[in-house]
């Protein structure tokens, strides 16, 4: 993730040395430019199931010795976590779903919701600069905790580097899935907030109001809601429509969008989702849903409905199916735009704050721990 988020021949235009904590170096480039080194974790005891266990607190220790070996000065930090706070540091900030739909166990139930308030707390109040794909991103991060709109940079997020190398098409990879030549496609992990429920409501619309009968493949790990999905489906009298494809492969997903007639991207929560980009790059005609941000991240390159009116889904569905010149024109805006969206443009966005906290940084010594002596 965070290599494909750096993007190599970005970092080589940069004055600044990165060097990428890992817990493995499988999948490293033989030839790194000057400025990049990789350094394994896992070497130093620091895996995932002790910081898991005994939070940042136990490891912190271990980290800023590793840190301080190496003249860290500054962690970039590609997701929205945080190992240490004894370094300042920048992150990517995804979503504050769990302000904006509480509702939802899968954001709330147990201590998920205060796990996340914690989290987020601490790292945005914190942060020298945060970087979010969107204006609306920045505006929720401001409003739930307050943080100086001048720290919070909006830099779209990048196109998976996988999908925009993909050129050749291979439908051999479904065969273990055995699917129908024509069908609307949906990656995403059951849980409630990805809203295939009314999706399956959409399907009985264009089957009892459109006399059209479309198929359904849904991609991703159960996380609690599978069955009620199936359930739905039941009751709705379109099981024979649906798909549940499970886990796939990368190949597998490449083929899926390549192959679907559309891709029906209907959660509830965003704006900045990934599959919407994939999918552009892929050439599959995108419909998604108008979450608060979603037209400033997909432009006019997707359908965007309303995710909980079923008609309107249709509808769109409909539309996709039914006017090729609508397919067309929705395939060529999105590769444009996931082209646009590259990991080099992403980071060139980065550096200049990173290049203007720099001159914040050198004002005290990289032995950062004898400083609180």
């Amino acid at each position: 993730t965070a290599l494909g988020c750096l993007n190599l021949e970005a970092a080589e235009r940069s004055t600044h040395e990165f060097v990428f904590l890992t817990w493995d170096k499988q999948g490293i480039p033989n030839a790194l430019p000057r400025n990049v080194s990789f350094h394994s974790l896992a070497v130093h005891g620091l895996e995932r199931v002790f910081l898991k266990i005994f939070g940042i607190t136990r490891s912190s220790k271990m980290l800023r010795r590793l840190l301080e070996r190496l003249g860290i000065e500054f962690i970039f930090y590609p997701v929205p976590s945080l190992l240490t706070y004894e370094l300042p540091f920048a992150l990517v900030h995804w979503d504050l779903q769990h302000r904006n739909n509480p509702y939802f166990s899968e954001v709330s139930a147990g201590k998920e919701w205060a796990r996340r308030e914690e989290l987020f707390t601490h790292s945005l109040e914190r942060a020298a600069f945060i970087v979010t794909g969107t204006s609306q991103g920045k505006t929720e991060i401001e409003r739930y905790y307050a943080v100086p709109g001048d720290r919070i940079r909006v830099a779209p997020l990048p196109t998976p580097r996988f999908a925009l190398s993909q050129t050749v098409r291979n439908d051999a990879v479904l065969e273990r899935l055995s699917l129908p030549d024509r069908f609307l496609f949906y990656p995403a992990q059951f849980w409630a907030h990805k809203n295939h429920v009314n999706l399956l409501y959409a399907l009985h619309y264009l089957k009892n109001e459109r006399g059209l009968e479309c198929h359904m493949v849904f991609a991703g790990g159960d996380k609690g809601n599978l069955p009620h999905v199936r359930a739905t489906a039941e009751k709705l009298g379109v099981s024979s429509q649906l798909h549940i494809a499970g886990f796939v492969s990368q190949a597998e997903l490449v083929a899926l969008y390549q192959k679907a007639s559309a891709l029906t991207f209907m959660t509830l929560c965003g704006p900045d989702n990934l599959p919407p980009l994939e999918a552009f790059a892929l050439g599959c005609p995108v419909i998604a849903s108008n979450v608060p941000g979603a037209e400033e991240q997909l432009g006019d390159a997707a359908l965007l409905v309303n995710p909980t009116d079923e008609k309107e889904i249709g509808e769109a569905i409909f539309r996709v199916l039914r006017e090729p010149a609508l397919r067309a024109e929705l395939v060529q805006k999105g590769r444009d735009r996931a082209e646009r969206y590259s990991g080099s443009r992403f980071m060139e966005a980065v550096f200049q704050p990173l290049d203007d906290f720099a001159r914040v940084r050198r004002t005290w010594m990289s032995n950062y721990s004898k400083l609180r002596n």
